[in-house]
């Protein structure tokens, strides 16, 4: 089984890409993974003197990236008809895909 990773910033570019790998792998067993990068508003917290946290700042941002990928992954198995060779995964970080990479596709 492979694993192919689809970034996206949810663009009309990316889903052409994302179009174009799933034909590409349509006869594979593969698993896809749906991965946006977002930059929390406030990314440098030792600037800040109170805690973000408390105003759910870093939480809409998150939840808007998650919504989106999840209406994209949605509109792909809508598209394409759940390709049983095919599997698809929603992946999220803050801003630094090379931890991402590491920690969660390794």
């Amino acid at each position: 089984m492979k694993n192919i990773l689809l970034p996206t910033d949810f663009s009309d570019n990316a889903w052409n890409a994302i179009k174009y790998a799933i034909q590409l792998y349509k006869d594979e067993e593969c698993t896809f993974h749906l991965f946006n990068a977002y930059t929390p508003i406030i990314y440098h917290v030792e600037y800040v003197l109170i805690n973000p946290a408390q105003f759910g700042l870093g939480d809409a941002i998150r939840n808007t990236a998650q919504e989106s990928l999840s209406k994209l992954k949605a509109k792909i198995l809508n598209e394409f008809k759940n390709n049983p060779n095919h599997k698809f995964e929603t992946r999220l970080c803050d801003y630094k895909l090379a931890d991402f990479y590491d920690d969660r596709l390794n």
